[in-house]
């Protein structure tokens, strides 16, 4: 562990999936689509938003049972 300094710098590099603290380097594992979504900026929305033309597309293709 690294005791808290006001001068002490830490880094997180997310593609590479490391934190450098000082001259220590600590691996960490995430799942690929959550790093991705972290490093793109997108939320949970966004992503849901990505299959709006597949949405579309089933909603256009099914019968409306309200007809």
């Amino acid at each position: 562990m690294v005791e808290a300094k006001s001068d002490t710098q830490i880094r997180v590099d997310l593609p590479a999936q490391s934190v450098t603290v000082c001259d220590k380097t600590y691996l960490f594992s995430i799942e690929e689509h959550h790093k991705q979504n972290l490093i793109s900026g997108r939320d949970m929305i966004d992503q849901s938003l990505e299959f709006t033309p597949h949405i579309v597309k089933h909603e256009n293709s099914i019968q409306s049972w309200l007809v």
